[in-house]
């Protein structure tokens, strides 16, 4: 017997992701207003051929920061604008795949942000060994989907982003809050510095892939410190752009010590 197990990721904290038998680069695709062509590069890790069929699921972050599915798409999904090319691969150890994405946008689409996620649903792939277990014995054969989310900025402004509610959960433990406004999700890392009494600051602090995406006002950040908070000077906290937010302060904070 043959039992086939089907698990879903979905990459959203890292810039490429190699888990169990696909390495997706990137893992997370932005369309900004001049973009119209993207693509993704899939490779087979592992020592066996799989396949996986291309298709979009439209999912949002719940209040308590849970990945739903969205039951009815929005106006303007992605899936009524954008060609994928191929919609499924097949790769053989080792084999690599470009997919190309295409986007053509409506006249009437307004500004802001768009965001659906690029599903790789695994599909199973018999080969003559599986066959004959079949027969002898029980087979678990892991089927692993990848969830990518593709974001569509049109007019878009940078989002506002505050730093608040910081406290320490232990002592080399923060928590803090990351308040957003405007039409844009933001993309980023935190860091912390101990700015001593002289002014010289350390590093103590670094968590990257920290996103906040529009249909979230607020997240908590829980900030694991390299050492034991310092019990003077102050603590400095910064939240700064990564990849297309490259170079952009979003939010800093400076918080007298003890805390």
């Amino acid at each position: 017997m043959l039992l086939r197990i089907i698990v879903a990721f979905t990459l959203l904290f890292v810039s490429s992701a190699s888990l169990a038998s696909l390495t997706i680069t990137p893992t997370r695709v932005v369309f900004n207003d001049r973009d119209r062509i993207a693509t993704m590069t899939l490779l087979n890790t592992s020592d066996k051929t799989v396949s996986y069929r291309l298709q979009w699921q439209e999912l949002r972050f719940s209040d308590t920061g849970q990945l739903t599915l969205v039951e009815e798409p929005a106006a303007y999904a992605l899936s009524k604008m954008m060609r994928i090319s191929p919609r499924q691969v097949t790769l053989a150890p080792n084999q690599k795949q470009v997919i190309k994405l295409a986007l053509r946008r409506p006249s009437d689409l307004p500004a802001g942000e768009l965001r659906s996620y690029l599903n790789f649903s695994a599909q199973p792939v018999t080969a003559p060994e599986d066959q004959a277990q079949q027969h002898s014995g029980l087979k678990i054969n892991l089927l692993i989907n990848y969830n990518v989310p593709v974001i569509v900025r049109h007019q878009a402004t940078l989002p506002e982003l505050n730093i608040a509610a910081v406290e320490k959960v232990a002592a080399d433990k923060l928590r803090f809050i990351l308040e957003r406004q405007g039409k844009s999700s933001s993309n980023g890392k935190v860091l912390a510095f101990h700015v001593d009494q002289q002014g010289q600051q350390r590093e103590i602090a670094l968590l990257n892939n920290i996103n906040v995406y529009t249909e979230q006002q607020r997240i908590a950040v829980t900030l694991p410190l390299t050492e034991t908070l310092p019990q003077s000077g102050h603590l400095l906290l910064q939240y700064l752009g990564s990849e297309e937010y490259l170079g952009v302060r979003f939010a800093e904070k400076h918080i007298p010590l003890p805390l």
